[in-house]
């Protein structure tokens, strides 16, 4: 599979408010849960890293996983590049507010 090459300063930023109401609308108009919306897109970056390294298997991948949502979409990443042999090394870093998740 091959993807199409964009130049960084064409990709089209989107505020996160608008990610927001698109999680919204996929639970509240479609039921998706948020764990399922998690995992799609998890299973969707994996598939463009393994194309982008023309294959995961054997390569070494280190994944760098924020605290919160955005990070567990990087730890499930980090899952399917590892089902698809990728040599992964997972490196979670801390929320700074000791009060946060």
């Amino acid at each position: 599979m091959t993807w199409p090459r964009v130049p960084w300063d064409q990709v089209i930023p989107v505020p996160s408010a608008e990610l927001r109401a698109a999680d919204a609308a996929a639970r509240e108009r479609f039921g998706i849960a948020p764990l399922q919306l998690m995992e799609i897109a998890a299973w969707q970056l994996a598939r463009f890293v393994d194309a982008w390294l023309d294959g995961a298997a054997g390569k070494r991948v280190l994944v760098v996983a924020g605290s919160g949502n955005n990070g567990g979409d990087a730890l499930c990443t980090a899952r399917f590049l590892a089902q698809r042999g990728a040599a992964l090394q997972a490196s979670v870093v801390p929320a700074h507010d000791p009060n946060s998740l």
